[in-house]
């Protein structure tokens, strides 16, 4: 028969809140390009949950991370675009662009959230110029940093965005 206090530190080792959660994030991308695609690397944190280019058209970028329950900061850091990247043909405009069209997390769609708790940091060539951040914006026709800060238990975070607590 076991001792007392053995039975009590078993108990007590099964019986401890969670402090982590496994969470689904699932992007939908939308490019155009004509010469090179775009190359984006997603982030929470300082964690690569990917890296590589965007298929023309729409690509789908799914991962589940484990999160300790605490502030995070997801990031898109898009790259590729130069100036080679636009030409003119027969007096329309093609270019690299790339849109976050879409962004779930465990099945909600975080489309509001975006709109209101997002930001775009654009890195301009030198022929460009524009606000140094762009607030809600998804479509990165420039090189730049997109970020999200949020919460993690994330169920509560968007709890609290939706009733304006954050």
């Amino acid at each position: 028969m076991p001792l007392p206090h053995v039975v009590a530190e078993k108990v007590l080792q099964y019986s401890k809140e969670p402090t982590s959660e496994l969470i689904k994030f699932e992007f939908v991308f939308s490019s155009t390009y004509w010469n090179t695609p775009p190359h984006i690397d997603i982030l929470i944190g300082n964690k690569v949950h990917y890296s590589g280019h965007l298929h023309k058209n729409n690509s789908t970028i799914e991962f589940t991370t484990r999160l300790d329950f605490a502030d995070h900061s997801l990031k898109v850091i898009r790259t590729g675009k130069t100036l080679k990247e636009s030409r003119q043909v027969d007096g329309e405009w093609e270019t690299q662009s790339c849109s976050l069209e879409r962004l779930t997390v465990d099945g909600i769609n975080l489309r509001n959230i975006l709109w209101s708790k997002s930001t775009f940091v654009p890195v301009y060539d030198e022929t460009q110029a524009g606000d140094p951040v762009i607030d809600g914006e998804c479509i990165f026709g420039y090189n730049g940093t997109f970020n999200l800060n949020f919460s993690s238990p994330f169920y509560q975070y968007v709890v609290d965005c939706v009733r304006g607590a954050r």
